[in-house]
C-alpha cells in the first residue's frame, strides 16, 4: 500500500499489519475500494464451492454434506441450481473486479447466510475457512459502506 507525500509529491510505503487483508482499516476512498474488493474473493470462492458441489452431485449422486437426491428429477434440479449459482457468483466476481460494487452487499450477505447455515447444518466442517470468509464478507461490507460514505463526502466538497 502506498501513501502520497503531500510535501514533495513522492510516494512512501505504508506498513500494513499481517492481518490487514482480513480486517482492513478504512480511512479513505482507496482503502474502502480495496476492502470492498474482498467481495470478489468471496464471490469466486462461492462459485468454486457450488462448482465442487455440482461435481460431487454428478459423480456420487449426493452433495458434500451427504444429502442424496431421491430421484432423477431432484438430481437434475439440484444440478441446475448448483450450476446456476456457480455461474452467477462467477459473474458477480467479474463485476466486482471491474469496480462495479453494487453487488458487494448481496455477495457479503449471502456468504454470511451460508456460513451461519453451515454452522448449524454441518457443525465442525470447514470452520476455519468459514471464519476467514466471514471476516472477508464483513470487511467487504465495511468497504462498501466506506465507498458510499467517501463518495458522498466528495460530492459535498465539490458542491
Amino acid at each position: 500500500m502506498t501513501m502520497a507525500n503531500e510535501e514533495d509529491g513522492t510516494k512512501e510505503k505504508k506498513k500494513a499489519g499481517a492481518f490487514s487483508w482480513l480486517w482492513p482499516k478504512i480511512t479513505n476512498m482507496d482503502s474502502a475500494v480495496e476492502a470492498a474488493k474482498g467481495a470478489q474473493i468471496a464471490a469466486y470462492w462461492m462459485a468454486f464451492s457450488y462448482g465442487i458441489q455440482l461435481v460431487f452431485l454428478t459423480t456420487t449422486g449426493s452433495s458434500l454434506y451427504g444429502t442424496a437426491a431421491d430421484d432423477d428429477i431432484e438430481l437434475y434440479i439440484f444440478g441446475a441450481f448448483y450450476l446456476a449459482m456457480a455461474l452467477f457468483f462467477l459473474w458477480l466476481g467479474l463485476r466486482i473486479r471491474k469496480s462495479k460494487f453494487g453487488s458487494v452487499p448481496f455477495v457479503a450477505i449471502w456468504l454470511i447466510f451460508e456460513v451461519v447455515m453451515k454452522a448449524f447444518m454441518a457443525p465442525g466442517k470447514g470452520v476455519v475457512l468459514s471464519i476467514i470468509f466471514l471476516f472477508i464478507a464483513i470487511g467487504a461490507l465495511r468497504g462498501w459502506f466506506g465507498i458510499r460514505r467517501y463518495r458522498t463526502e466528495t460530492a459535498v466538497e465539490a458542491a
